[in-house]
C-alpha cells in the first residue's frame, strides 16, 4: 500500500484506556485522550442516560466555550454547534445548558478531568463491540477491556471473563475460543465465530495487547528465530511497554515533563458547517493566534497532522488571569449568573446589605436559638423559620463529619471505596459551601426577626429561592449513589482495612448514626425543604415518580447493607432484585421448647437468627429457606403461645408464635403475598436467586456452623482480653502499657455498646419493623432543643435533641460533635401526661414504656405538634 504525502491525513485514536485518568502527567495527553472519550460519546460507543450524558456534555461545553453568561449565551441554541451525542435534541440541549450554568469557574483542564472521572465510571467506557456469534448462531458483541473480556447481547452485558478465569486465547480460521480454568467453570472452552478471519485475528491481537499492557511488568523481547517452510502458528508479540513500564518512566522523568513546551487548544468539537462567529467565545478560556481568530476546528474528536508547530513560548492557561476575568464576570452579572427583574436586584442587594453592616462574629446567636423562658411569644412563621434553621445545623455538621472522616481517613484507603466516597464528595463539597452560607443567613434573619420583628425582614424567598438553584447537584448525589453504595458493599466485604475503618468511624463519639446513613443525608434532606418551603414542591413534583422509585430502591439497598453487616452465616443477602418485606421477633418452637428468634422476610427468603454475646453483638443464622412452595396458616394454641402459625416448606415445618393477633395476622400475609410473587417470578424466570429445592439446612450443619462460628467469636474474645490483662499485670513495662491497654478494653467495650441501630432494638423489646417503617426511619428527621425531667426528678435539664432513625440523641448543647445518651423509642408510647402526674407545665409530653417514664417540655404550641407527630408515628 502506497501513501500519498502531498494529502496525507493520519487519525488520531487511544488503543488503552486507562483506569485513572487522574494518573495522566502530562496536560497534553490528558488533552488528547479526552478528546477520544468525547469522540467516543458523539458517536455513541460511550452510552449513558441522558442525565449522565448532559452532565459529560456540559464539561465538554466548558472546556470549549468558558463560563456561562447570559449575554452571550441567551439561550440553549449555542449547543448546537456541537455534535455531543448521535441524537441531540432540544430537551436534550436545554439539560446541558442547566448543567454549564453550574460549572462556572472551571478551567479547561478542570472541566476535561472532571468528565474523564465520570467517563471512566461508566459501563461502557473503553468498550469497542465486536459481532460475533456462539456455537449455536445467537448473535452476540464481544469486547476487550483491561480486566478482560466482556460479551454483550446488543448493549447489555451478559457475562464477564476476567483475566485469572482465562487459560488460553486462541483463534482457528473464523473461530476465536476462550479456554477457561475447568476447577472454576462448568464448561472450560467457549466458542464464538467472527464474520471474516482478520477480524478474528485482529480482536486475538487486542487480547494480547490488553493483557500484556495492563497486567504485565514487562515483556521480554524475544529474538525471531528462523522462519521455518511451515509455522507453527502466529508470531504476534506485544512489544510496546507495559503500564508500569510507563508508569516508572513517569516518576523518574517528572521534572522533564514539567518543562514540556506548553500547547494550544482547539474547538474540536465544533461542526464545521455552521459560522464560527454566530456566537461570541468566552476569551476566557480560549487563547488566540497572532491573527485574533480561533484555531481551526477538526472533525468529530480527531487530529490531524496538518498542525504547524507551537512555540514555546505560548501557555495553555492561565490561572491568574482566569480568576482575575471570573471576579469581573462575577461583578457585572448577578448571583449565579441569572438574569433577575429589578425586584429581585433589590431583594438580593437588601440581603448583602445585612452582611456589610453586622458582623455576625458579634451576635451572641446562641441566644436566639436557645430557651427564652417562654417569656415572648412568637406566631406559627416565626418556629417554621426557626425549625428550619436548626434543620440546617444539624444537616452542616452531618456533611461536615463525612468530609472530615474521608479526608482522615478513607482517603489513605487505596481502594475502589474510596475513589467511589471521592466522587461522591466533590459533588457533595460545594453543597458544604453553599449551606455554610445559607445558614449564616438563615440565622441572620432569625437574629433581625427576634430582635426587631417580622416588619424589618427582606421577604423570605429571597434567601430560601436559592435553594432552589442548587437541585442539579442533589440530582447528581441522587443519581451516583446507588452505584457508590454497591462499591461500598463489596469493598466493605472483601477489604479487611477498609471494613476496620468503617468500624473505627462508627466508633466514634461523633458518629450516632451508621455510615451508610450519612451517605444518604443530602438525598433525603430535599423532604425536609419539602415540607418546609411550599415553593420547592413544585420543583420536585417534576420527577416525583422518578424521585419516589430512587428513593425506595436507596432504601431497600441500604437495609439490605445493614443486615449483611449484623448477621453472621449468609454471605449473599446483598443481591440484584431482592426486596427487605420486614423484620420482627417471633417464638419458635423447638426440642428446647418455644425460643425467641429473629426473622427477617425478603421477596425471596426467610432467614431466622439470634443475637450472640461476642464481638460486635451479630446475629447468628439458625436457618433460611426459600419462599418458593411455601404453605401458611394459623394453628391452635400450643404450650402456652396464643397466636401460633405454621409453616410448611417441603417436608419441613416450622411452629412459630407470635406476641399479639395483629401482628400474627401481618406475618402470615407478608408471607402468603411474598409466596404468591415468588411463584410468578419462577414461572417468568427459571433463573432465580436462589434454588427452588433449597429448603432448610440440617440441623447437623446448623449445628457445625454455629459452633464454628462461637468458637472463632470466642477465641477472639479471649485472645483480646487476656492480651491486656497480661499487658496491666505486667508491671515493669510502665503506665504507658497499662494505659494503652485500658484504652483497648474501653474502645472495644464502646463497641459493643452501640445497640441502638433497628435490629437491636427489635431483639431486645419483641417488636416488628416493615419496610416502610425503615423509609420513615431514613427520611424523617426533627432537631430542637427540650427540656428532659425523669419521673422520680424534680427538676428539668435543657438539652439538644435530634431525632432520626426512632432514636433520640441527646446533646448538652447544639454545638457538640457527639450525643451525651440515646433513647430508642419502639416500643414507647407517647401520650400528653395524666392527671397522675402532676404536671403543671404546658406543651409537654410523655414518653413511656413499661416502667421507663420521660416528660419532655417544648418551647412553643409548634414544636411541641411537631415533636408528638414524629414520635407518635415512630411509635405506632
Amino acid at each position: 500500500m502506497s501513501l500519498s504525502m502531498n494529502n496525507l491525513n493520519m487519525n488520531f485514536a487511544v488503543k488503552f484506556y486507562t483506569i485513572e485518568p487522574s494518573k495522566l502527567e502530562d496536560e497534553l495527553t490528558r488533552y488528547l485522550f479526552a478528546l477520544q472519550v468525547k469522540k467516543d460519546l458523539s458517536s455513541g460507543d460511550l452510552v449513558s442516560n441522558d442525565n449522565t450524558a448532559a452532565l459529560l456534555s456540559a464539561y465538554i461545553i466548558q472546556a470549549e466555550c468558558g463560563d456561562f453568561n447570559t449575554i452571550d449565551y441567551p439561550d440553549y441554541h449555542y449547543i448546537s454547534q456541537f455534535k455531543l451525542i448521535p441524537n441531540q435534541d432540544d430537551d436534550f440541549q436545554l439539560k446541558v445548558m442547566e448543567n454549564h450554568k453550574q460549572l462556572i469557574g472551571l478551567s479547561p483542564a478542570e472541566a476535561d478531568l472532571q468528565f474523564l472521572e465520570i467517563a471512566k465510571d461508566l459501563e461502557m467506557y473503553g468498550v469497542k463491540l465486536s459481532s460475533v456469534k456462539d456455537h449455536e448462531g445467537v448473535p452476540l458483541n464481544l469486547a476487550v477491556v483491561h480486566y478482560g473480556i466482556l460479551i454483550f447481547q446488543n448493549y447489555t452485558k451478559v457475562n464477564t471473563f476476567d483475566w485469572l478465569k482465562i487459560r488460553k486465547l486462541s483463534f482457528k480460521r473464523k473461530r476465536f475460543f476462550i479456554k477457561l480454568h475447568q476447577e472454576e467453570f462448568f464448561g472450560d472452552v467457549l466458542e464464538f465465530v467472527f464474520q471474516h478471519r482478520n477480524e478474528c485475528k485482529n480482536f486475538w491481537k487486542k487480547c494480547i495487547e490488553q493483557h500484556s499492557f495492563f497486567k504485565c511488568i514487562e515483556i521480554k523481547q524475544k529474538t525471531r528465530k528462523k522462519i521455518r517452510i511451515f509455522s507453527h502458528g502466529s508470531s504476534f508479540r506485544y512489544t510496546g511497554r507495559t503500564q508500569q513500564q510507563i508508569s516508572e518512566f513517569i516518576k523518574s522523568n517528572n521534572q522533564a515533563i514539567q518543562q514540556r513546551p506548553s500547547f494550544q487548544r482547539s474547538n474540536s468539537m465544533k461542526f464545521n458547517s455552521l459560522q464560527k462567529d454566530y456566537y461570541h467565545v468566552n476569551d476566557n478560556h480560549h487563547h488566540r493566534n497572532e491573527n485574533g481568530s480561533l484555531v481551526n476546528e477538526t472533525n468529530g474528536g480527531t487530529i490531524t497532522t496538518k498542525t504547524t508547530a507551537i512555540p514555546a513560548t505560548t501557555t495553555i492557561h492561565n490561572h491568574n488571569n482566569y480568576h482575575k476575568s471570573c471576579d469581573t464576570i462575577d461583578k457585572q452579572s448577578s448571583v449565579f449568573l441569572n438574569v433577575q427583574d429589578d425586584d429581585q436586584q433589590q431583594q438580593q442587594s437588601f440581603i448583602d446589605s445585612f452582611h456589610q453592616t453586622l458582623n455576625l462574629s458579634t451576635v451572641n446567636l446562641n441566644s436566639t436559638l436557645e430557651f427564652r423562658g417562654f417569656k415572648r411569644r412568637m406566631n406559627q412563621d416565626y418556629y417554621v423559620f426557626r425549625d428550619l434553621v436548626m434543620s440546617e445545623r444539624t444537616f452542616l455538621k452531618d456533611l461536615e463529619s463525612m468530609r472530615d472522616w474521608f479526608r482522615n481517613d478513607v482517603s489513605k484507603e487505596p481502594s475502589r471505596s474510596a475513589e467511589m466516597l471521592s466522587l461522591l464528595l466533590n459533588v457533595s463539597e460545594p453543597l458544604i459551601d453553599f449551606h455554610e452560607k445559607f445558614l449564616h443567613d438563615v440565622e441572620y434573619l432569625l437574629f433581625i426577626w427576634d430582635k426587631n420583628g417580622f416588619d424589618s425582614l427582606p421577604p423570605l424567598s429571597t434567601v430560601l429561592n436559592e435553594i432552589l438553584k442548587w437541585m442539579s447537584h442533589y440530582e447528581q448525589i441522587i443519581e451516583r449513589l446507588p452505584f457508590i453504595m454497591e462499591r461500598i458493599n463489596q469493598n466493605f466485604c472483601t477489604n479487611k482495612d477498609f471494613e476496620q475503618i468503617c468500624r473505627e468511624f462508627e466508633t466514634k463519639k461523633g458518629c450516632y448514626l451508621p455510615y451508610t446513613s450519612f451517605l444518604l443525608k443530602p438525598a433525603f434532606h430535599l423532604i425536609f425543604y419539602a415540607k418546609i418551603i411550599q415553593s420547592l414542591v413544585e420543583q420536585l413534583n417534576n420527577f416525583n415518580h422518578e424521585y419516589s422509585n430512587t428513593l425506595d430502591s436507596l432504601i431497600n439497598l441500604v437495609i439490605l447493607i445493614e443486615l449483611q453487616r449484623d448477621i453472621a452465616g449468609f454471605v449473599n443477602i446483598v443481591q440484584s432484585g431482592r426486596r427487605f418485606i420486614r423484620e420482627g421477633c417471633l417464638m419458635k418452637l423447638s426440642k428446647k421448647g418455644f425460643q425467641q428468634r429473629l426473622f427477617f422476610l425478603f421477596s425471596d427468603l426467610l432467614i431466622y437468627a439470634s443475637r450472640t454475646t461476642y464481638i460486635n453483638f451479630q446475629f447468628k443464622i439458625h436457618g433460611y429457606f426459600s419462599l418458593y412452595n411455601v404453605f401458611v396458616e394459623e394453628t391452635e394454641q400450643k404450650f402456652g403461645q396464643t397466636y401460633c402459625f405454621t409453616i410448611y416448606v417441603g417436608n419441613k415445618i416450622l411452629i412459630l408464635a407470635a406476641s399479639t393477633e395483629s401482628d400474627r395476622q401481618s406475618w402470615i400475609r407478608a408471607i402468603k403475598e411474598s409466596a404468591i410473587a415468588q411463584q410468578q417470578q419462577q414461572q417468568n424466570n427459571n433463573n432465580s436467586l436462589i434454588s427452588t429445592n433449597q429448603s432448610l439446612p440440617s440441623n447437623d450443619l446448623l449445628d457445625k456452623i454455629d459452633s464454628a462460628l462461637n468458637e472463632h467469636w470466642k477465641n477472639l474474645n479471649d485472645a483480646t482480653t487476656n492480651t491486656a490483662i497480661s499487658t496491666m499485670n505486667n508491671g515493669n513495662n510502665g503506665d504507658d502499657n497499662q494505659q494503652f491497654s485500658i484504652d483497648n478494653i474501653q474502645q472495644q467495650q464502646q463497641q459493643q455498646s452501640r445497640s441502638n441501630t433497628i435490629i437491636h432494638v427489635c431483639w431486645q423489646r419483641n417488636c416488628t419493623i416493615t419496610n416502610f417503617d425503615y423509609r420513615y426511619a431514613l427520611t424523617v428527621s426533627f432537631s430542637g432543643y427540650l427540656l428532659r425531667k425523669f419521673k422520680n426528678s424534680s427538676g428539668w435539664q435543657k438539652l439538644w435533641v435530634e431525632f432520626t432513625h426512632f432514636c433520640l440523641f441527646f446533646y448538652k448543647t447544639a454545638e457538640d460533635n457527639y450525643p451525651l445518651a440515646s433513647l430508642p423509642v419502639i416500643g414507647y408510647t407517647v401520650s400528653i401526661p395524666l392527671d397522675a402526674d402532676n404536671m403543671s407545665k404546658n406543651y409537654v409530653f410523655k414518653l413511656q414504656f413499661k416502667k421507663h417514664v420521660y416528660f419532655f417540655r417544648a418551647e412553643s404550641e409548634y414544636s411541641f405538634n411537631k415533636w408528638m407527630e414524629v414520635i407518635k408515628k415512630s411509635t405506632s
